[in-house]
C-alpha cells in the first residue's frame, strides 16, 4: 500500500505547541527521530531536518521539523515503528525536564565562516530556555534574544567561537572558567557587562557626521575611520587603531537605510575620497546605483597600526520622504578577517574569516528647510502722502526656517491707477508712474535687521526688473530676484530692500487708500550652481493676509491733497 507519514508531522507540531506546558516533548521527538532512522526500510529514510534556504552562502539544516514518504513501494511499517512512538509518548509523559537545545540542532551552517548561524531574522519558534554550545555558533538578530541561560554541554568538546551580531541580551552568559572565545558586536545587555573581561576586543568604523542638519540637494560628507578601536566605551585603545592584521576586508553603506523611528530618507552617492592607504593596499569599488556602496580590499592586508580614512559625499535627494523635521542616521557594516584569542590565552589563537565588525552610526541629521516671512513697512510710519511727497517702503524678508534660502525672488505689487467716478469729474489716484528701481537697495542683515553682513548689487548680485501701467495682469510689478552671487539668506538672516516712490501726477482723489502688497514668491533650498535636484518653494502674491505672519505682507497709504497731515 501506500503510506504517506502527514500525520507524523501533525503530531510532531502537536507535541512541540504544547511544550511551553511539557518541555519533555522535544526530547521524546528526538529519540524517536533518531530511532526511526534505524528502523525504517531503506527507501524510506530521510534527512529528519531538511534544509532551508537562507541568506546568499548560508545553507544547513534547521529545527527538527520531519517528513517522510513511502514513495511507491507496497512494503508496511515494521511493527517497531508503531511501538516506538508510543514509547516516545510515554517517556515524555514520564518526564518533566526539558531537552536543551544545541546550536548544531537549530542553527543553519554557513558556508563561508562554518559558523552555525541562529538568526532572529530566519529562526522560526521560540529558543529553549537552556541553550547549549556545541560547535562555532553565531547568534544575529535576536532584540531580545529570550534564553535563560548560554552553556555548555557536559562532554564539551570545545574551544568555540560564539558571536553575537545586533544582539541584545540580559541572560546568563557562561563566560568565565572556560577557553570558549566570545566576539560581540553591536550588542546589547547585561550579560556582556558581566562578560567584559572575557569579550575579545572589537574593530569598528567610526563614522561622523559633518552637522547636525542637513539641506536638499545640498551635499554634505560623511566621515569613515577604520579600524577603530571600540571595546568598551572607556577603553584604552578607543579610536586608535586595531594591534591585528585585518584581511578580507568589506564594507558596505546603504543610503537607502537611513529613516529614524520607521521613517524613510532617500540619499544619493555623489563622490568618495580615501586617504592613509598603505603601499600596495588597493580595494574595488561599486556605488549600486548611487545607493548602495560597497568597498571590497579583497586580499589587501589592512596591517596592524593602520587606520584608513573614508570621506563619503552624499546629498539629500527632492523627495517627498525628504521633509522637515525628519531625523536620519547612516550606518556602515563591514567584516573581515583577523586571528583571534581568548584574553587569557592570547598565544592561543585562531583564523577566522569573515567576522562582523562593529559597524559605523552616524549621529542623527534632522532635515530643515527655510521659510520666509515678508514684513511690508515705511520707515517713516507714515501713512499719508500728497503729490509732493516722497514715500519710502521697505522690504523686510526674514528667514524663519533651519534651512538657507538661494535665490530668492521678491514680488511687490505697487498701487494700479484707479479711476474713481465723481461729480462733476471723475478723479484718480495711483503710483505707477515712478520706477523704484531707480532708488532701490538691497542688503543682508543678521537677525537683530541692523548688523550688516553684506550689501547686495545691482547685476552682480541680483537682477530688477519693472513693469509699469501697461494694462496688463503684471502692471505697476516691482520684481527683485537673488542669484548665486548673491549667496543665501541663512537662517535668521534678513534680506531689507528699500526704495522710493510717488502719487502719479494725476491723482486728484483726496483720501484714498493706496495699498501696497509684496511677497516673497519663489525660492530654493541649495546653490543652483550644483548638479544635484534642490527643492523649490513656490508662493502666491494675494491681498498681503493682514494679520498674519507668511510670505507676504501689505502697507497702506492714504492720499492727502489737502489740509494738514
Amino acid at each position: 500500500m501506500h503510506i504517506g507519514l502527514t500525520w507524523w508531522n501533525l503530531l510532531y507540531k502537536k507535541m512541540v505547541s504544547i511544550r511551553g506546558v511539557s518541555g519533555f516533548f522535544e526530547s521524546a521527538v528526538r529519540l524517536t527521530t533518531r530511532a526511526l532512522c534505524s528502523i525504517l526500510p531503506i527507501h524510506m529514510r530521510r534527512d529528519v531536518r531538511p534544509v532551508r534556504s537562507g541568506p546568499s552562502g548560508v545553507s544547513g539544516s534547521v529545527g527538527t521539523s520531519t517528513s517522510f514518504s513511502a514513495g511507491s513501494t507496497r512494503r508496511g511499517f515494521p511493527i517497531g515503528f508503531s511501538l516506538l512512538v508510543s514509547f516516545a509518548l510515554l517517556l515524555g509523559a514520564a518526564s518533566s525536564a526539558q531537552a536543551d537545545m544545541l546550536c548544531s540542532e537549530v542553527g543553519i551552517k554557513d558556508t563561508v565562516s562554518k559558523r552555525w548561524v541562529v538568526d532572529g531574522d530566519v529562526f522560526v519558534g521560540p529558543l529553549d530556555s537552556q541553550f547549549k554550545i556545541d560547535v562555532d555558533c553565531e547568534f544575529r538578530n535576536w532584540q531580545p534574544l529570550i534564553v535563560s541561560n548560554i552553556n555548555y554541554p557536559v562532554s564539551d568538546p570545545g574551544p568555540f567561537l560564539v558571536v553575537f551580531d545586533n544582539v541584545h541580551y540580559d541572560g546568563n552568559l557562561a563566560c568565565a572558567n572556560t577557553e570558549h572565545k566570545f566576539w560581540a558586536v553591536n550588542s546589547t545587555g547585561t550579560a556582556f557587562e558581566k562578560c567584559i573581561d572575557f569579550l575579545i576586543p572589537t574593530e569598528t568604523i567610526a563614522k561622523q557626521a559633518p552637522e547636525s542638519y542637513a539641506r536638499i540637494g545640498e551635499p554634505f560628507t560623511y566621515t569613515l575611520t577604520l579600524p577603530s578601536m571600540y571595546f568598551p566605551a572607556d577603553y584604552a585603545q578607543n579610536g586608535e587603531p586595531s594591534n591585528d592584521d585585518l584581511h578580507s576586508v568589506t564594507i558596505w553603506d546603504d543610503l537607502s537605510a537611513t529613516g529614524v523611528n520607521g521613517s524613510t530618507v532617500d540619499l544619493t552617492y555623489v563622490s568618495h575620497t580615501v586617504s592613509g592607504l598603505p603601499p600596495g593596499v588597493t580595494y574595488d569599488f561599486t556605488d549600486g546605483g548611487g545607493k548602495y556602496l560597497t568597498f571590497d580590499f579583497g586580499d589587501s592586508v589592512i596591517q596592524a597600526g593602520t587606520q584608513i580614512t573614508f570621506e563619503i559625499t552624499v546629498v539629500l535627494d527632492d523627495t517627498v520622504n525628504n521633509v522637515e523635521p525628519v531625523q536620519f542616521v547612516n550606518t556602515a557594516e563591514w567584516q573581515f578577517g583577523r586571528k583571534l584569542a581568548h584574553p587569557d590565552y592570547p598565544d592561543q589563537w585562531t583564523y577566522y574569516d569573515p567576522l562582523p565588525g562593529v559597524s559605523g552610526i552616524s549621529d542623527p541629521m534632522t532635515i530643515v528647510e527655510p521659510d520666509l516671512i515678508v514684513t511690508k513697512s515705511s520707515p517713516s510710519d507714515s501713512t499719508a502722502i500728497n503729490l509732493d511727497d516722497v514715500a519710502t517702503f521697505e522690504i523686510d524678508v526674514l528667514n524663519d526656517g533651519e534651512g538657507a534660502a538661494w535665490e530668492v525672488t521678491v514680488l511687490d505689487q505697487l498701487p494700479v491707477p484707479v479711476t474713481i467716478p465723481s461729480v462733476p469729474l471723475d478723479t484718480y489716484a495711483g503710483m505707477c508712474e515712478t520706477n523704484p528701481g531707480t532708488t532701490l537697495t538691497a542688503s543682508i542683515f543678521e537677525a537683530d535687521g541692523t548688523t550688516l553682513v553684506r550689501d547686495l548689487t545691482e547685476g552682480t548680485h541680483y537682477t530688477l526688473n519693472y513693469t509699469a501701467d501697461n494694462g496688463g495682469a503684471d502692471a505697476c510689478q516691482l520684481t527683485f530676484t537673488m542669484n548665486t552671487d548673491a549667496g543665501s539668506l541663512a537662517p535668521t538672516q534678513r534680506l531689507k530692500i528699500t526704495y522710493q516712490s510717488r502719487l502719479d501726477s494725476n491723482s486728484t482723489q483726496d483720501g484714498y487708500a493706496l495699498t501696497n502688497v509684496a511677497a516673497a514668491t519663489r525660492w530654493y533650498s541649495a546653490d543652483g550652481s550644483e548638479p544635484h535636484p534642490r527643492r523649490e518653494y513656490t508662493k502666491t502674491l494675494t491681498d498681503g493676509t493682514p494679520g498674519t505672519s507668511n510670505h507676504e505682507d501689505s502697507y497702506t497709504l492714504y492720499t492727502a491733497l489737502s489740509g494738514y497731515y
